[in-house]
Formats: C-alpha cells, sequence, structure tokens
C-alpha cells in the first residue's frame, strides 16, 4: 500500500508494529524482509521525505512508488546532482541544504549535502553506483561486532544485490582462474610488501542496485506500508521505567510544494528505527531534544560527534617507471574485469590495500589505485600515478551540529563541522609512499612527485589541499556510533542498533559505524538492517537496551 502525507486521513492510520523511517537502502531492504510470508506478517511503515521522484514526469506530484520516465528532473541544479543519481524530488531538496566548515573545495562547493545525499525513494541506492565490498576484519577493531558476526548478512545482501562469490572478495586469483571475459590486471606486489590485491564487486544494472526499481513491489504486500510526502519532524517520548525511555509517538509533516506546508499527522508504532541516513538522523535528534525524555543524554554518549568520510584524493604521487618486466595490460585506477555471468553488467575492480600481516599499524586503512598510461615492453618508459582512499581517524571534535537557519517545516539545518586529526595526515602520506615503493619494484622511478600533507593544529586539518583533484567521499559515518561493547557508555546504540536506554527505538544507519575502514559503506549497512529485521520479526519484549 502507498499513500500520500498531504492527503490521507491522519484518523485513519493504525497502530504499526515497526515504523522505519527512510526509505533508502535499509527501509527497502528491511520492509523485503519483513514482508508478509505464510498468511503471517508484523504490521510494518515506511516513511518516505519526498512528494515524487521525478524524472521528466508531466505530473511532478503524482505519487508513484517509481516513475520510469528516464530524463533529467525539471528543476534540479545541474551541479547539485551527480550524473549517476537516477532520482530525485525538487520539493524537497531543499530540506537537506545545511553549512559546512569542510577544508576541501568539494566539500565547501552549495552541492556537496545535498549531492550526496539522495531524499527520495530508495535513498542513495539512487546513486551508490552498486559497489559492494565488506569492511576489513581489523576495520571492526573498538566495535562490538566482528566481521565473522556480518558474514551471514552479508552473504544474503550479496543475494539482494544478485552478486555471487562472498569468498573472493579477498581472493583476485579465483577470478582470474575463472577465464572471465575481461581479465583483471592483478598487480602482484614484491615479498614482504606491505600490500596486496583485493576486489569490489560492482553491479551495474540500476534496475538492480536501485531498490526502488528492484524491490519497489514489496509495497504490493498488504502488511507493508509506504508513506510517500512524509518528513519526520518530532519523536514523542516519556518514560518507561524508572531508568528507561520509550518512544511514544512520531509528529510527520508533509508538503504542497517546496515552500508550502501541507498537513501534519502522527505515526504511532510499537518500534521504531530511525533510518535516515548518518547527516540527517543527528539532526532529526538534535532538533528533537527540548522537551524530548532521553535524548539530552545521547549527546553525552556521543550524539552527532566522531563524523567520518571517505577522503579521496587523484593525481597524488605521478611519475615516469622504465620497466624491468612487461606489463601486458595498462593499469587504470580500476583494474577492469567482469563476473561469470553473461549478459550482465556485474563487474569487479582491484585495488591495492594493506596486507593485514605486513600493515603499518601507525596508519590507517586505505586503498590504492594504479595507473599506467599505457601497455609496455622492459626497457620503455610510461607515465605512471596513484589515487588514494582512506580510513579517516575517528575524531569528537568532527560533528553535526544545527544552525539558527531553518527550513519550511521550522527545523533547524544542519551544521557539519569536519575534523581531522594528525593520524590522517600520516596515512595520505605514507599510503602515497607505499605507492611509490610499489612503482619503484617495476623498474627505474623518475621524476616522481607528491604532494606531502601538513596537519595544520590550529584549524585540525591537512594543508595544503590538492586543489583540483580531491573528493570528499559520499559516506557519511559515525555521528550516532555503536558503544565499544554493551556495558559502555562510549556510543548511542548497542551491538543490535537499539539506542541507549529506548526500549524501543533503534537507529540503522552508517552513522552507527565505529571505524569507516576504505571499502564502500553501503554493503555493510545493508548487513546490519538484514540483521536488524531479523530481530525485529521475532517480536521482543520490550526492554532497555
Amino acid at each position: 500500500m502507498i499513500r500520500d502525507g498531504a492527503t490521507l486521513d491522519p484518523k485513519s492510520l493504525p497502530t504499526y508494529d515497526i515504523c522505519i523511517v527512510g526509505a533508502g537502502a535499509v527501509g527497502i531492504a528491511m520492509a523485503h524482509r519483513l514482508r508478509k510470508k505464510d498468511g503471517t506478517g508484523l504490521r510494518v511503515v515506511v516513511l518516505e521525505s519526498s512528494v515524487a521522484n521525478v524524472r521528466g514526469s508531466k505530473s511532478p506530484g503524482a505519487l508513484h512508488a517509481y516513475d520510469p520516465i528516464l530524463h533529467p528532473s525539471p528543476g534540479v541544479i545541474p551541479s547539485q546532482i551527480p550524473t549517476e543519481k537516477q532520482d530525485t524530488d525538487p520539493i524537497v531538496l531543499d530540506l537537506d541544504r545545511g553549512f559546512v566548515n569542510a577544508f576541501t573545495n568539494a566539500a565547501r562547493s552549495e552541492g556537496f549535502l545535498t549531492a550526496s545525499r539522495s531524499r527520495t525513494f530508495g535513498g542513495s541506492t539512487n546513486c551508490w553506483g552498486g559497489y559492494i565490498r565488506p569492511l576489513d576484519e581489523h576495520d571492526f577493531d573498538g566495535w562490538p561486532l566482528k566481521r565473522e558476526d556480518l558474514v551471514p548478512f552479508y552473504r544474503d545482501a550479496l543475494e539482494l544485490m544478485k552478486l555471487e562469490h562472498f569468498d573472493w572478495f579477498d581472493k583476485p586469483q579465483e577470478w582470474i582462474d575463472s577465464k572471465l571475459t575481461w581479465p583483471i590486471a592483478q598487480l602482484d606486489p614484491p615479498p614482504h610488501s606491505p600490500l596486496r590485491t583485493v576486489v569490489i564487486q560492482q553491479q551495474q544494472d540500476p534496475d538492480i542496485h536501485c531498490f526502488q526499481r528492484q524491490f519497489g513491489d514489496v509495497f504490493d504486500h498488504d502488511n507493508i506500508t509506504l508513506i510517500r510526502n512524509a518528513t519526520a519532524l518530532y519523536m514523542k517520548t516519556g518514560w518507561a521505567t524508572s531508568s528507561n525511555f520509550h518512544s511514544t509517538g512520531l509528529k510527520c509533516g508533509s508538503l504542497i510544494d517546496a515552500k508550502t506546508r501541507g498537513q501534519d499527522f502522527e505515526i504511532n508504532a510499537k518500534y521504531y528505527v530511525l533510518a535516515m541516513g548518518g547527516l540527517e538522523i543527528p539532526r532529526f535528534l538534535l532538533n528533537c531534544i527540548p522537551g524530548s525524555y532521553g535524548l539530552t543524554e545521547l549527546v553525552q554518549r556521543g550524539l552527532s560527534k566522531y563524523y567520518m568520510n571517505h577522503p579521496k584524493y587523484t593525481d597524488c604521487g605521478s611519475g615516469y617507471v622504465t620497466l624491468n618486466k612487461p606489463i601486458t595490460e595498462a593499469l587504470k585506477h580500476f583494474y577492469d574485469g567482469t563476473s561469470l555471468r553473461t549478459n550482465s553488467r556485474v563487474r569487479i575492480y582491484a585495488y591495492l590495500v594493506p596486507d593485514p600481516a605486513n600493515r603499518d599499524k601507525a596508519i590507517n586503512n586505505f586503498r590504492l589505485g594504479l595507473g599506467l598510461d599505457r601497455p609496455a615492453n622492459p626497457g620503455e618508459r610510461v607515465k605512471v600515478g596513484c589515487e588514494v582512499n582512506f580510513e579517516q581517524e575517528p575524531n569528537e571534535s568532527s560533528r553535526v551540529s544545527l544552525s539558527t537557519e531553518v527550513d519550511v517545516f521550522g527545523m533547524r539545518r544542519l551544521y557539519l563541522n569536519w575534523r581531522f586529526v594528525e593520524k590522517d595526515a600520516l596515512t595520505m602520506n605514507r599510503s602515497i609512499e607505499q605507492a611509490r615503493q610499489l612503482i619503484s619494484s617495476l623498474g627505474t622511478l623518475s621524476d616522481w612527485k607528491a604532494t606531502e600533507w601538513k596537519f595544520d593544529h590550529d584549524y585540525d586539518w591537512p594543508y595544503p589541499p590538492l586543489n583540483g583533484h580531491q573528493y570528499t567521499g559520499d559516506h557519511h559515518m559515525g555521528t550516532c556510533r555503536m558503544r565499544s561493547d554493551d556495558t559502555a557508555d562510549d556510543g548511542v546504540v548497542n551491538s543490535r542498533c537499539q539506542v541507549s536506554r529506548f526500549t524501543n527505538l533503534w537507529i540503522c544507519s552508517t552513522g552507527v559505524f565505529r571505524r569507516g575502514g576504505w571499502a564502500n559503506a553501503t554493503f555493510t549497512l545493508l548487513a546490519l538492517a538484514l540483521r536488524l529485521a531479523d530481530d525485529l520479526a521475532k517480536q521482543p519484549p520490550l526492554q532497555s537496551a
């Protein structure tokens, strides 16, 4: 069932078993997992903020789970929407606008907060590109979880993407031995190198990796309801016991157009899951704090703090190498290959990353992409360059707060104070040095140029930025982090994503990450979402986290 928040009768809304706020990767994946089977099922409602996904429709206010018209969205500023974004809604685009202090030109740009998020049905699956990679084992250092705890759900998430071979992420030779249509140009590091080769899988088919396309029909199940045009405004809370809190209702608002509010209404449920993303969740909760029981304490536990992203730099090191062995295929930023599927758009990409056995533990995780301009034989001189995408060190001062400006609903806009620590500069510099050492193993390296990060303690960011070659990453992590264990008070949620001291409130977002690794975040998020759906399907008794 699909309903419109602007036209529904608020008195007709039932009390749901589960309310999921956000219809992106988490909301749709959980709805798919919780759909009615064998005549039984929980009553689930998924709330989605946009009025309608617009793809050139003549009636942009029309209510559709998925609008199949494949044209650019009218009224959207091109610089604010990345080319891979499938759907958008200009009516609600302004709600994501805010302020950023970040040091890179890309993050300072007007479109950073709007282009890197997608307030539409399908959420970030509209623009993430379907890149799949689990976190490495050591990325879970400090978490209350280990990688093996998520492996069953990683496998299920891989199946959602119609991909295979979970065990091959760290075994590029398996792909080579499978006689791929396009071979991987695997670069074998020399013995005792601190680097190894791993792969990312990508589901390129938007009918699969855009969840609103693949799973839009989940809302045909009569126990699953999607309410479009439903922006969460305020969480009502109260005391559940003398020491625990309880969510008692969720006030939502609708829009007539970008500047005109529609009606407000309230959603009542037994359990609530906040799944609006690592920036919107802290903004929403901070807006709720005045007058809401239990939420002020979350700030003390780290709510809005430890914001992380995946900084990416291209052309951060370059030079020329006279080869001592043949390179039969030009190495690109991605080493290209396809999976065993025929007639599919599945691809794999190889990267160089720290080897757990030999990695420099003084720096964080990272990935290297190398590029040679052409295949060459021994004795030939070719140009080479590298790119780096690295793990940001968790930092309490890197955080979300509220500005004084408000949106059409009267909610204060976010202010992102994105900060770095000296270890981030060290990670960047040493990763480039490891790239230089690896390139030197290919032959004689000359004219090597690399930009060194020098950390500025007065401003908490590395200097100078690599003008024209820096990317901020689009993975907003860490603002609602997990506790280090279920008895600690150093996080907002426990190991099952339940909010501290709340009996019926969960957060499922990359905001719960304690560390970010280097891999695309959505795959791990999907594993957490499927795990949480299974937890809630058991209808646990109301109890404190």
